[in-house]
């Protein structure tokens, strides 16, 4: 991540590319995706962060999506030029942005990270996506432990919950 940052250029991985390197195989393979970009946040020519996306559906990523992607992150990064008030790192317009990216076809998982060079790491932001589960079992509720969750399902529609709103319950934390 450090040299994407640092280079300023993003970086495309996949499993149909023979040159993918094996770790980065492996990362993907481990989470079940199939391909990745990596794409550096620059605001006023410095690197603020990067946003990683995922695809699930294809080995490797067209031209077209890459350049999708470049277009969303740049409309993105101008919209906010445009509105100095709002910080590019706060939750809206990294939802927003998140939201934006998860409309390319077969992205399936988007996280946006902080650069911190002085530590030489990034600091996850936010992180949207989707799961599927191959296999028959999936994850498993006793709705008891989820009182938020068991009201939800009892009325049947949709509602926003945030971690500040939900009721004193560790399991829902």
């Amino acid at each position: 991540r450090e040299e994407i940052l640092e280079a300023g250029r993003l970086k495309a991985l996949g499993l149909g590319d023979p040159a993918c390197p094996r770790a980065e195989a492996e990362g993907l393979l481990a989470i079940g995706q199939q391909a990745a970009l990596y794409v550096p946040l620059v605001v006023r020519q410095t690197p603020v962060g990067l946003v990683r996306i995922y695809n699930g559906l294809v080995d490797h990523l067209s031209e077209g999506d890459i350049d999708h992607v470049q277009r969303i992150v740049r409309s993105w990064l101008l919209h906010l030029e445009k509105h100095p008030q709002v910080a590019w790192h706060d939750v809206r317009p990294l939802t927003d942005l998140c939201n934006l990216l998860h409309a390319v076809p077969g992205v399936m998982w988007v996280t946006i990270e902080a650069w911190l060079p002085g530590r030489r790491q990034t600091q996850c932001l936010r992180e949207t996506g989707f799961a599927l589960w191959s296999e028959t079992g999936g994850i498993q509720r006793n709705l008891d432990d989820y009182p938020t969750l068991k009201r939800v399902l009892s009325i049947s529609q949709p509602k926003v919950i945030e971690r500040t709103t939900l009721e004193s319950d560790p399991n829902e934390q």
